[in-house]
């Protein structure tokens, strides 16, 4: 049998090819099954904060058009304190997600107050509670929510899972 000149070297190749293929192939896959996002089920306390910014709900257009331009003018100065560009990072974030326009709450969970978004349908179910009158009441609105992390401390809610008004006191922060 005759040999060519290279050929062995070009079947080698084209081996090595196939077997760098799989190798990416496989690394691809993994790194695609590792940022799907996760639900997860929290439960928690509806929490009010009585000064608080979390979206722009309800907001109209022109509003939201102004804040964005002077958020701008803030980003691009060299004045920015790191409070401005925390909450310029924070809103960038909604963009990203488009959750700039979501209603949202705060949720007390064992651990920490976390900021939660929703799509309307879902936060109809919770506009009847507000703090005063839970508080008159002595009353608290227990919630388990599945929850999604959009991004850094963005969370959304996809389904309220129960809602259930019980005694206790609603925590709040000023």
């Amino acid at each position: 049998m005759r040999q060519f000149r290279g050929t062995k070297t070009r079947i080698e190749t084209i081996i090595n090819n196939r077997k760098m293929s799989k190798l990416k192939f496989l690394v691809l896959l993994l790194f695609v099954i590792g940022c799907i996002k996760k639900n997860e089920v929290v439960e928690g306390d509806l929490f009010f904060k009585l000064i608080d910014f979390g979206s722009f709900y309800a907001g109209n257009d022109v509003s939201i058009k102004v804040f964005e331009k002077k958020m701008d003018s803030i980003r691009w100065s060299k004045i920015a304190s790191e409070q401005d560009l925390k909450i310029i990072k924070f809103i960038d974030k909604l963009k990203k997600n488009n959750l700039l326009k979501s209603p949202w709450i705060n949720l007390k969970t064992k651990d920490s107050v976390i900021k939660i978004y929703f799509n309307e349908t879902e936060y109809n179910k919770l506009k009847k509670y507000n703090f005063g009158d839970l508080t008159k009441r002595n009353r608290k609105v227990k919630l388990k929510l599945d929850l999604e992390l959009k991004d850094t401390e963005i969370y959304f809610c996809n389904k309220i899972l129960s809602i259930e008004e019980v005694d206790g006191k609603t925590e709040f922060k000023k």
